[in-house]
């Protein structure tokens, strides 16, 4: 029988050969002339257009600025990192059907959501479940309008710390500007999409 040669391929080179071929046995055969840490687990981040309200930063001009957030992974919730507790948020609106989508919406993306009818009912809640981390609410509803429901939460000195986003199947300037100058994150124009929920929670979620 024939004598099979070779020569011993240093641990270096051998661990860039398995890398460019692809042997998923690469960390199980060089680990233990590894001198070093495990790799910690990637972190990913999410790029957000920030607007500071009018007053910030010495004027009232708008002005555009980064922020990262940090996820706990690749498909994991908008959340401050590995460890931080699940945002809390509380999704109000008089229509069964937007109510329920909205709400998939948000625990599609791992948040913990509570859905309820009404501006009213959403107050009640409030004063029972302060550690809410924030609010998503329709503007037209019946006895009490999202707009009615951000003033009583910024009035207030337990809530007015609560984002609060509004949402309307009618995109009306006046009525969006209305919001925003009493104090609402952002203006959501209905149908709202799972890109929408990103781009907003991770911005204010941070």
């Amino acid at each position: 029988m024939k004598k099979l040669t070779g020569r011993t391929i240093p641990v270096p080179r051998s661990r860039g050969f398995t890398r460019r071929t692809g042997d998923l046995l690469t960390d199980r055969f060089l680990s233990p002339f590894r001198n070093r840490q495990e790799a910690r687990p990637p972190r990913v981040y999410i790029s957000a257009q920030h607007r500071p309200k009018a007053g910030q930063d010495g004027g009232s001009s708008e002005s555009t600025g980064e922020s990262k957030l940090q996820m706990a992974s690749v498909g994991g919730a908008v959340a401050g990192g590995v460890g931080a507790p699940t945002p809390h948020v509380l999704a109000v609106d008089d229509s069964s059907v937007d109510r329920a989508i909205i709400a998939a919406i948000l625990r599609s993306s791992r948040f913990r959501v509570t859905a309820v009818e009404s501006g009213k009912r959403a107050l009640e809640l409030l004063g029972t479940e302060p550690n809410v981390s924030m609010i998503i609410t329709d503007y037209c509803m019946p006895e009490m309008t999202g707009y009615e429901l951000l003033k009583k939460v910024k009035e207030s000195s337990k809530l007015k710390q609560i984002p609060v986003v509004i949402m309307s199947s009618e995109n009306v300037s006046t009525r969006i500007r209305r919001c925003l100058e009493e104090g609402a994150e952002d203006f959501l124009v209905k149908p709202v999409r799972a890109s929408d929920v990103s781009r907003v929670f991770s911005r204010v979620l941070r």
